[in-house]
């Protein structure tokens, strides 16, 4: 926490993103929308409500944590909405692939076994038998 810098909105944009999305029931307005991380920063006095200022204007997470927080007044609608909703569907997406990777490669590796356990398996002859060993008589052989 310590190092948190509010003018880097790359080391917690994904993290304020994700808890508005756990906790927003719309995507139009603030009401039931929380920002716990950016809470507890504010609690612990790593961040204040002075830092508003420093929010990057392309990070728009930032401010709309800090109007959430009471630390800037204004109108109450939701402008990272876009957003949230992109970071579902990058991870629908992600989710997708990695499915899809795990069904394709069961697929190959069923219908292309490997040839050294088919040699294996399929070898002509019964065990060999080691020198010095008995031979065992055939109705022993499994």
């Amino acid at each position: 926490y310590a190092d948190f810098d509010v003018s880097t909105c790359d080391t917690y944009e994904n993290l304020w993103l994700w808890d508005l999305s756990l906790t927003c029931e719309s995507e139009n307005n603030l009401k039931t929308c929380e920002c716990s991380f950016a809470q507890e920063l504010l609690r612990l006095g790593i961040l204040s409500c002075q830092d508003a200022s420093l929010c990057p204007t392309s990070c728009s997470i930032c401010s709309t944590c800090m109007r959430i927080l009471g630390c800037i007044t204004g109108n109450a609608e939701l402008n990272v909405a876009s957003d949230s909703s992109n970071i579902f569907l990058i991870l629908a997406a992600v989710a997708s692939v990695v499915v899809f990777g795990v069904v394709y490669y069961a697929v190959r590796k069923r219908s292309n076994p490997s040839p050294e356990l088919n040699a294996h398996l399929m070898g002509a002859g019964p065990f060999p038998i080691e020198a010095g060993s008995p031979e065992l008589p055939e109705s022993q052989i499994w």
